[in-house]
């Protein structure tokens, strides 16, 4: 549990301080109203808040203890009654831990569709292409077991539905030449986010895969600058035409990476800036959401073998 707790924090820390600089000022508040107003959180309250065994109640009065220290840093002043609420939401992740990530991942989820709502039209300029499984099949083809949770692929597909549409180009690939076909196609900047198993990407058709190698041979020969967002991958591609993330990344954090280099690929800097400035800017913005997934990439394995990565959105793209 305690393990649990932590990952937990972690992660807090990487929704609340992720993508486009948004401070945990302004996040948290919104998983807190989510979670006061939440009937589970209610009936917890009446019913399973006195529960809680000796080591349950420090745990959660170190993340409370934690919560407000996230507040001090960021230069808010709170209430006695806020510290309360704080307390007793403090309680319920303990018990609660799957529906405090859900809030987690719900806020977080509410600021990509707000980012990629702000784009103007990038629908030429930048592509994505994935191979996030949408619904279970697809789940058990690229992870080759099924979801261990009821809601793994819901949060994602419903994000994708909303997000996807006349600003930004996003396709699923369940098969490797076609993957190829549209990256060597597509004139603007193909994102490419998938899992991989030591450096082959896992498509969502049956027993489709298709080394990260491969997609670099493609971006070369177009001469065509990719972005690939899949964990660790700069350990299987790089070159002056790919740019790879390196650490371990969730769905989320490659979406809202998506969003941010879509953001400054139609921006009068984008246009202004030469290829070799661009290239810098679009690495300081995946390096940037890197930072805030854990504060460092070596974090990153405990949240592996912690286990709560495997289910929801919090799904990871590399072992």
């Amino acid at each position: 549990m305690k393990l649990l707790f932590m990952i937990l924090f972690l992660l807090q820390a990487n929704l609340a301080h992720s993508h486009c600089g948004r401070a945990f000022s302004e996040f948290f508040p919104q998983v807190q109203a989510k979670i006061l107003s939440s009937q589970s959180f209610k009936t917890f309250s009446r019913e399973g808040s006195s529960s809680l065994s000796s080591e349950e109640l420090k745990e959660a009065s170190m993340q409370a203890s934690l919560l407000q220290f996230q507040f001090i840093m960021a230069g808010v002043d709170i209430s006695q009654k806020t510290l309360d609420e704080l307390t007793e939401i403090s309680k319920f992740m303990v018990k609660n831990p799957r529906q405090y990530s859900d809030f987690l991942e719900s806020a977080m989820n509410q600021f990509i569709r707000e980012d990629f709502e702000s784009l103007k039209n990038s629908k030429e300029t930048v592509a994505i292409f994935h191979a996030l499984p949408l619904n279970d099949k697809a789940y058990v083809n690229v992870f080759g077991r099924s979801p261990s949770y009821d809601t793994s692929t819901k949060i994602s597909k419903e994000l994708i539905q909303e997000i996807s549409g006349n600003k930004i180009l996003i396709k699923q690939h369940d098969d490797g030449d076609a993957l190829i076909d549209d990256i060597s196609n597509f004139k603007g900047t193909p994102i490419i986010i998938a899992h991989n198993d030591e450096g082959v990407i896992k498509l969502t058709g049956f027993e489709q895969t298709l080394p990260l190698s491969t997609v670099q041979d493609a971006c070369i020969k177009t001469s065509k600058r990719c972005i690939v967002l899949s964990c660790k991958a700069s350990n299987h591609v790089g070159s002056d035409k790919i740019i790879a993330n390196d650490c371990v990344i969730n769905p989320s954090t490659a979406l809202a990476i998506s969003a941010d280099v879509a953001k400054y690929v139609e921006s009068h800097d984008y246009k202004n800036h030469d290829e070799k400035t661009s290239l810098k800017k679009i690495e300081s913005i995946i390096k940037a959401q890197e930072k805030n997934i854990l504060g460092h990439c070596s974090i990153a394995p405990v949240l592996i073998a912690g286990g709560i990565v495997t289910t929801g959105s919090y799904i990871m793209f590399g072992d």
